[in-house]
């Protein structure tokens, strides 16, 4: 489960061990820390208050390939969608003009083909992008990686029938 491997993660960088909320549908794991609060605003550059339109990929990730290509695959694996057995997609959506089109330039820099869009959905503007295929995806699957329930799903559509 993805939100144990964050947990583990946060014990080992900063020496808590954040508590496990089942919220029924998704799991949430809070922790008050001052340490890490610091860390996330000054180094992760996450912005204190309302964040929409403000996130981006923070300098510190784009210093080595291995901790860029697993922040784009947490990003996927977490915020993402995959659909099309026959057809499959990769996408993620959200209110982050910035952080999508991060995303798209950094997977260009990867030979990837990238499509971005976005659309009004309740006043509010929706940026997205997908990979489209199979060639495309199980490539990301091969080179980037996606975890859970995503990336199981996604390797169910690229594995042919028998």
């Amino acid at each position: 489960m993805l939100v144990r491997r964050y947990s583990r993660l946060t014990k080992q960088l900063f020496n808590i061990a954040p508590n496990i909320r089942n919220r029924g549908t998704w799991f949430e794991a809070y922790y008050s820390s001052r340490i890490a609060y610091e860390f996330l605003t000054f180094v992760g550059e996450h912005p204190n208050g309302k964040k929409a339109g403000r996130l981006g990929i923070p300098y510190i990730a784009r210093l080595h390939a291995a901790t860029l290509l697993g922040l784009i695959c947490g990003l996927l694996s977490v915020e993402g969608s995959v659909k099309g057995r026959r057809y499959p997609r990769l996408a993620m959506e959200m209110l982050e003009p910035t952080l999508i089109r991060s995303i798209v330039r950094e997977l260009r820099k990867l030979d990837f083909h990238p499509h971005s869009y976005h659309y009004l959905k309740d006043g509010k503007t929706m940026f997205g992008v997908f990979l489209y295929g199979r060639e495309e995806c199980g490539r990301f699957l091969h080179e980037v990686g996606l975890m859970g329930k995503r990336g199981r799903k996604l390797s169910r559509f690229l594995t042919p029938p028998p």
